[in-house]
């Protein structure tokens, strides 16, 4: 997802000596009073401001209201509606459809439901629809 949004990245908590050394570490220097990543946060205080270290938690999101919207509308809206749809065919298709609508509109955003149903859709194709072809 870095990658996606333009984001060089590179993750240094993934170094295996690092990984190997926090698997060592007691719990009590993983957390302390109800602090998480406590030895981590010492040891950033040492480089980093403490405005820096004790922020909250940013999230990167995927654009997937907007994707849903443009991109993957037509992907989506026949995967989830088209002749041989798992969803179509276990749901309500007008239900499908309508949500649908509602996203594409810009007044909702339904990209929870969407990616839920999505998500149901690949499952089955993959481990069923796949499965009564072979």
């Amino acid at each position: 997802m870095s990658m996606a949004a333009s984001l060089e990245l590179r993750p240094p908590l993934l170094d295996h000596r690092l990984a190997e050394l926090a698997f060592r570490l007691p719990s009590s220097m993983k957390v302390r009073t109800g602090q998480t990543k406590w030895v981590l946060k010492e040891v950033a205080r040492r480089h980093l401001p403490a405005d820096i270290v004790d922020r909250r938690k940013v999230g990167f999101r995927v654009p997937l209201d907007s994707w849903f919207r443009t991109s993957l509308r037509d992907s989506v809206h026949d995967r989830l509606t088209g002749p041989g749809s798992f969803v179509a065919e276990t749901f309500d298709r007008k239900a499908v459809r309508d949500l649908l609508d509602r996203h594409d509109s810009g007044n909702f955003n339904e990209e929870i439901r969407i990616w839920t149903l999505m998500s149901l859709e690949v499952w089955h194709e993959r481990f069923f629809a796949t499965a009564a072809v072979g």
